[in-house]
């Protein structure tokens, strides 16, 4: 199982607004929506931006800029249960006036869906920016991920130079590009992002021609593994007395992890055990041990593989002792005890443990 990822919007506009619309989108039920955006102004100052729409609370993770007068990207996230369809609005702080805009705006399955507005779903991020320098490659450098199969993403803002250009952006090893960079002119921007399914802790990008540069990273955190655990009870009795009093408890847990499909893939084992006591007129020292093994299949159910057996002894008041003999399902006694103590023509043939200890466990 890993993460992947599908673009929903992208584009540009060099409108001088406070804010900006995206086209339609409809991001999907709990996965997470990743925004990029770029803004600048060619006079004045870049402000901080808000989104709003499709029924989601969009979350700021970073928010980086250069000096003055190279622009701002900034990184949300969202996440709902029933986002609607429709456009993203961007809105300037301070109602101030924008010269240029640019997103990218993608949804990212197969995350942990825990927290709120997908708080969960990014263990960590980071900001890099070339300030006043004009540069042909930007690194964003992460922590040590918290998991091996957490996956990576990176978002870049470039100023291209005079309407020449960066010619375009090249992704680092080992990433796919998010749909195509989004460039304007006059003002200059492009914006683009990247992925992968699992760590790098390098998110970098590299182009011709020498113009300021900054870029946010994320550690992206892989749905949790399925886990499942259960537990079954049963008891039994063997009549006429004495009476044998099995209380079988056990507990019973899986684990397994599922595959990009959603199936099932790895094996589990599990142990039952058991005991049993023996009460009557004074008789002591019965035991019994239940032992079984169970594989979990890759569509979902837990099949006991083998069978149980009971065995037990008791010495009697009168120091005769009687033994349970080890079967499956089955204990048959057919003794006849002397001095005088009478433990049944016949002690029932069957043990039932419970009804029957069920052959098949379904894990949801």
């Amino acid at each position: 199982m890993a993460i992947t990822v599908t673009e929903l919007t992208a584009g540009g506009d060099t409108a001088n607004v406070n804010n900006q619309t995206t086209a339609s989108i409809t991001p999907s039920a709990d996965k997470l929506i990743i925004a990029y955006i770029g803004n600048t102004r060619i006079l004045g100052s870049i402000e901080t931006v808000t989104l709003n729409g499709n029924g989601l609370t969009w979350v700021q993770v970073e928010t980086v800029t250069g000096d003055a007068a190279r622009g701002r990207l900034t990184m949300f996230r969202a996440m709902g249960a029933a986002p609607t369809a429709g456009v993203v609005t961007m809105t300037a702080a301070n109602a101030q006036v924008q010269s240029g805009w640019v997103w990218k705006i993608f949804e990212v399955d197969l995350v942990d869906t825990g927290g709120t507005n997908g708080s969960a779903a990014i263990v960590q991020s980071i900001t890099e920016s070339s300030l006043t320098s004009n540069v042909t490659t930007i690194t964003a450098t992460l922590g040590a991920f918290a998991d091996l199969l957490n996956g990576t993403i990176g978002g870049i803002l470039t100023g291209d130079n005079a309407g020449a250009g960066s010619g375009g952006l090249t992704y680092g090893a080992g990433f796919t590009a998010v749909g195509t960079s989004q460039p304007i002119t006059s003002p200059n921007l492009r914006v683009g992002a990247e992925w992968r399914n699992d760590n790098d802790t390098t998110v970098n990008w590299s182009w011709g021609t020498a113009v300021p540069a900054m870029a946010i990273a994320a550690e992206i955190k892989i749905r949790p593994v399925l886990a499942a655990a259960a537990s079954l009870t049963a008891s039994a009795t063997i009549a006429p007395a004495p009476t044998l009093s099995a209380g079988a408890a056990a507990a019973l847990t899986a684990t397994a992890t599922l595959a990009p499909s959603g199936g099932l893939v790895h094996a589990a084992a599990a142990a039952l055990t058991a005991s049993a006591a023996l009460a009557a007129a004074g008789e002591t020292g019965a035991f019994a041990a239940l032992t079984a093994t169970a594989s979990l299949a890759a569509d979902g159910t837990l099949t006991l593989s083998a069978a149980a057996a009971l065995t037990a002894t008791a010495t009697l008041a009168a120091g005769v002792v009687f033994a349970l003999q080890p079967v499956s399902q089955q204990l048959e006694i057919a003794t006849r005890v002397s001095q005088r103590l009478e433990v049944g023509t016949r002690i029932s043939q069957e043990l039932q443990v419970g009804t029957r200890i069920s052959q098949r466990l379904e894990i949801n």
